[in-house]
């Protein structure tokens, strides 16, 4: 699952690199940058997983799956401070939400104008680049959460555990999502009267895809872990008294109050 994982985020951060080389350079320069900054430490990391991942097996456990947890939801919590700071300082003419869900391109070409002429375009593409901490951060978390009650439940409901570790990678969907959103908006930014068209649709789309999906992950994984939760044979995953009986024969066995 956590090369699963890996995996994936490491294929699209190499699609982003060779979208980087290869398309126009006034579409790229605002994404190179989100690469050199956020990119390329994730492919780094992605990297050393997967070549050490029989160690992190081995290595990981509930104390560490909850401090990572800790990590990530600090991450999350910073970026979404920074995203809000910033984008009070963009004076955007509409609200960040309302941005993000235009779907026609004249309408963001007229607010891309009004930024030009407060002088405060820039500070929308930092808004975007700063988004990528908050996404990271938001995927992360969501993952050591879902593992988290995975490992809880692991003696409580082991059929359940599995298949909310299974469940793990999909709550990146949503701040994948996320990310394309932002590439899309920079690319835009990187011209802002001039962007294709099309750009502006498939922005405020993967926006939609990022909102319904988060609203799937907000409720489906929590519910299934009820669930799960619910119809364990091991009530709060502890451990089963046991007693000594004589067999008949010359010694003693242990045995649960299950098998009594």
């Amino acid at each position: 699952m956590v090369r699963r994982t890996a995996r994936i985020v490491h294929l699209v951060l190499g699609a982003a690199l060779i979208v980087t080389i290869y398309a126009p350079t006034r579409w790229t320069e605002a994404l190179r940058l989100g690469l050199a900054t956020i990119g390329v430490p994730l492919l780094v990391a992605t990297g050393v997983t997967l070549w050490q991942q029989a160690w992190l097996r081995r290595t990981l456990g509930r104390v560490e799956l909850l401090a990572l947890l800790t990590g990530s939801a600090g991450l999350a919590a910073v970026g979404q401070v920074l995203v809000q700071r910033t984008f009070a300082e963009v004076r955007h003419p509409v609200t960040l939400a309302e941005a993000n869900l235009t779907f026609d391109a004249a309408t963001v070409r007229g607010h891309y104008q009004v930024l030009v002429a407060q002088g405060t375009l820039p500070r929308m593409v930092a808004t975007e680049l700063v988004d990528f901490i908050w996404s990271v951060g938001l995927a992360s978390s969501l993952i050591m959460i879902v593992l988290t009650v995975a490992a809880l439940l692991r003696h409580r409901n082991p059929a359940g555990s599995r298949r909310l570790r299974r469940m793990a990678p999909l709550m990146a969907l949503a701040p994948a999502c996320d990310v394309v959103e932002n590439s899309v908006s920079l690319m835009m930014l990187s011209d802002p009267f001039g962007f294709p068209e099309v750009l502006a649709p498939l922005h405020a789309g993967f926006s939609v895809a990022k909102l319904t999906l988060a609203a799937a992950s907000a409720t489906l994984a929590p519910a299934y872990a009820v669930v799960a939760a619910a119809m364990g044979p091991n009530p709060w995953g502890l451990a089963q008294p046991t007693r000594r009986v004589n067999d008949g024969r010359d010694g003693e066995v242990v045995v649960s109050p299950r098998s009594a």
